[in-house]
């Protein structure tokens, strides 16, 4: 049924806060985790010119997040990618044939999980999403 569930992660704790229930589900159904790290671009400078540690840093972090999973015998699929986040996260929701996405909402004091990207998702993707309220602070 969720062959592919895509994860968006923005760094934050809050964002994180979807793993265990993409796990959960991952596990159940036998599905490939896709963990999305989005950075939005540093303005007026082209992607080839961006510093090669921003995406190394992405890509340590995705890393980090996947290693327990791993361990646990769950596929998962690390991506890095550099953009508008909500336009990315549904690009890659086609490019990769996603079934499902899982993502921690509400309004965090940073990152970019906002209002603005879950009503771009529920809009816009041809997949359920499935929204995950964080823990109260």
């Amino acid at each position: 049924m969720y062959d592919r569930i895509l994860v968006p992660l923005d760094g934050s704790p809050e964002a994180e806060e979807a793993l265990p229930h993409a796990r959960s589900i991952a596990s159940r159904f036998r599905s490939e985790l896709i963990l999305l790290r989005v950075d939005v671009p540093i303005p007026n400078l082209p992607e080839s010119r961006y510093p090669p540690q921003i995406e190394s840093t992405a890509e340590a972090y995705l890393r980090h997040v996947a290693e327990p999973m791993i361990l646990k015998q769950l596929k998962v699929r690390p991506l890095v990618a550099f953009g508008d986040p909500a336009h990315e996260i549904v690009s890659c929701v086609d490019r990769l044939r996603v079934d499902l996405i899982v993502l921690a909402g509400g309004q965090p004091a940073g990152g970019w999980r906002g209002r603005g990207i879950v009503w771009h998702l529920a809009r816009r993707s041809r997949v359920p999403l499935l929204l995950v309220r964080g823990l109260p602070g």
